[in-house]
């Protein structure tokens, strides 16, 4: 097995299409999907998420894996 480091993906910063896929995806967890809209809102603004990671804690089974 080989990990293609060299491959990436395009950035995908449709504000409108996030909200739907959270929302059909997660119950409720209203202000951790504003906080991942304003993520994906600032990097739109900026044109990069270049170097940045999300990092979700908390108790097992609490979505931080999905």
């Amino acid at each position: 097995m080989s990990i293609p480091w060299s491959k990436t993906s395009k950035e995908d910063f449709h504000l409108e299409r996030a909200n739907v896929i959270l929302d059909e995806d997660h119950y409720g967890l209203k202000d951790i999907k504003d906080r991942i809209l304003e993520f994906i809102g600032v990097s739109r603004l900026k044109g990069s998420v270049q170097g940045k990671i999300l990092c979700f804690v908390g108790p097992p089974g609490n979505v931080q894996c999905t």
